[in-house]
């Protein structure tokens, strides 16, 4: 076992990047006292003394529209607008950026780096696909194509017809996506679709928060053969800490994402793994990962597993920022 100093420091040496949080939906839904949303009175999992009690230096925050929303892209708007209205209202602990370059920028100055996604995009664009360039304007750069059901572009894991892959419009979407420089986050979507977007990507993807089905075999979790081919596009997959993705046990704890953690790096090596936890998405979480600022927890059992700090900081951050620099800049 480590002691207490060590994985603090190791931890606070490098920084987490957070590839899939729905802090700021979070938010929206609880004003409108939506069905998604948190209830009101319990604290979100991510606030900003969270944030930077456990070192927080990036994060993906997605605008997720549900599929039952009869606005679907002035749904998402209103959660881009809420994100950059969030950002400014604290300049100094947060900067709104759009590659890694301003990222790392951010991180000189000891700013939190605040990122634009899309979840369920392709409903999201709402079928016009010349809503791209719009989100892309707006500073969306990580695009994550569907979520569980169908939309225009796709089929997600439990959209019908379970065959499906993406449609006309999805291939074209990949197509302008690769082209204007878009991380593509494969996540939700269904395997037949999963296949037809890896055989059109011209740079490495995302799994924003995903984890591993040969340890917890759940629809939503990614077969060997998919982990294999995200690595082989030199992409990345965000860890998801939800227990129902970690394991079929009732609890789950930080032994449970570790061992997810590990296992990818097993397989395709230390490159391809990093964190994606879905925080204020989900509401079963590991015992002693109950909220953003016990994050580092996470990194004393990668320590007491013998990962070198090098490592480490790939997995909490690095991974994400080479994807970052090459697919954005």
């Amino acid at each position: 076992m480590v002691n207490n100093t060590a994985y603090k420091k190791i931890h606070n040496d490098g920084f987490l990047f957070d590839s899939h949080v729905d802090t700021v939906g979070a938010m929206l839904y609880r004003r409108e006292g939506n069905r998604w949303a948190p209830p009101k009175g319990r604290r979100l999992q991510i606030d900003l003394p969270r944030l930077r009690q456990g070192n927080f230096g990036g994060l993906f925050f997605a605008a997720f529209v549900p599929p039952d929303d009869p606005q679907p892209t002035g749904r998402a708007m209103s959660i881009l607008a809420l994100t950059k209205k969030f950002a400014a209202e604290h300049p100094d602990d947060l900067a709104l950026v759009t590659c890694g370059r301003e990222l790392t920028a951010a991180r000189r100055t000891g700013k939190i780096a605040v990122m634009h996604s899309l979840e369920n995009g392709g409903y999201a664009i709402d079928g016009n696909l010349d809503l791209i360039d719009t989100f892309y304007a707006l500073g969306v750069r990580c695009f994550g194509i569907v979520w569980n059901g169908s939309n225009a572009l796709a089929t997600g894991i439990g959209g019908k017809p379970t065959r499906s892959g993406l449609t006309r419009l999805g291939k074209q979407a990949i197509r302008l996506l690769n082209a204007r420089g878009v991380i593509l986050d494969i996540s939700h979507i269904n395997e037949t679709g999963f296949r037809d977007v890896m055989s059109r990507i011209q740079a490495p993807v995302i799994a924003s928060h995903s984890n591993v089905h040969a340890l917890c075999p759940v629809p939503r979790n990614l077969k060997d053969d998919q982990i294999k081919a995200i690595a082989t596009c030199g992409g990345v997959i965000g860890v998801n800490i939800y227990t129902g993705f970690l394991t079929q046990e009732k609890i789950s704890t930080i032994a449970h994402v570790a061992d997810h953690i590990e296992y990818i790096v097993a397989l395709v090596g230390i490159d391809h793994v990093g964190i994606g936890t879905d925080f204020d998405g989900i509401d079963r979480l590991p015992e002693g990962l109950e909220h953003a600022g016990k994050m580092p927890a996470l990194t004393r059992e990668l320590v007491d597993r013998g990962f070198r700090k090098s490592d480490i900081r790939k997995i909490l951050g690095q991974n994400h920022l080479r994807i970052l620099r090459e697919v954005i800049g």
